[in-house]
């Protein structure tokens, strides 16, 4: 099975449940925002909320 985990602070209380399916098998993966701090066995890919040029204004 292949799971995906989408969590600004990845880790967090699926910790346990991540490691047990990566231990069962799984493959798993995490997107999660800056300060996401995974595991060894997750393959974790951080973004990055704030835009380059920042956030447009959207209203005068």
């Amino acid at each position: 099975m292949q799971v995906l985990f989408i969590r600004q602070s990845f880790l967090a209380q699926y910790r346990h449940l991540a490691a047990a399916l990566r231990q069962w098998g799984d493959r798993v993966v995490a997107i999660g925002g800056p300060t996401a701090s995974g595991l060894e066995v997750v393959e974790l890919h951080r973004y990055d909320p704030m835009p380059a040029g920042g956030v447009p204004t959207c209203h005068s």
